[in-house]
């Protein structure tokens, strides 16, 4: 089927053999098959690995480009050490609001006595903090 879209759309595209399901791979499949995808058959994880892949293959490469940084020349998915970076970034992003929600569901749940501990806590630990700043500038100043 593949090779019929291609003579319909004069489009070819190349699917390298992937054994996992990923959005790129099912997207990519979907186009092949003569059923290009639409918004019904996308989901959210879809819709944000293209906007990532564009993100570290092509957006990055133009910030590249047009500043001249050697970290952002080449696509970041075509490196290992730096697909690896992108992959930690994407899942730091990903879960952050998930362990927001887990902080403040936690917070919720804290007594005001606990509270005002913790903030009697803060609040001595800046202190002490502030004398020894205050103490290693005069020493540096008296030296």
């Amino acid at each position: 089927m593949g090779a019929e879209y291609e003579k319909k759309s004069g489009v070819h595209i190349d699917v390298m053999p992937v054994t996992d399901d990923s959005p790129y791979t099912r997207i990519v499949s979907l186009y092949n098959s003569g059923n290009p995808p639409t918004m019904s058959i996308l989901d959210t994880t879809d819709v944000i690995a293209l906007a990532e892949g564009f993100v570290f293959s092509r957006a990055f490469v133009s910030i590249g480009d047009s500043t001249g940084w050697s970290l952002f020349e080449a696509s970041w998915l075509s490196d290992p050490a730096k697909a690896f970076a992108a992959l930690v970034m994407v899942s730091v992003w990903q879960l952050s609001g998930y362990m927001i929600l887990i902080y403040v569901a936690g917070f919720m749940g804290l007594s005001e006595d606990v509270m005002e501990a913790a903030l009697v806590l803060f609040l001595i630990t800046a202190c002490i903090s502030g004398i020894q700043v205050y103490l290693t500038k005069k020493k540096e100043v008296e030296a």
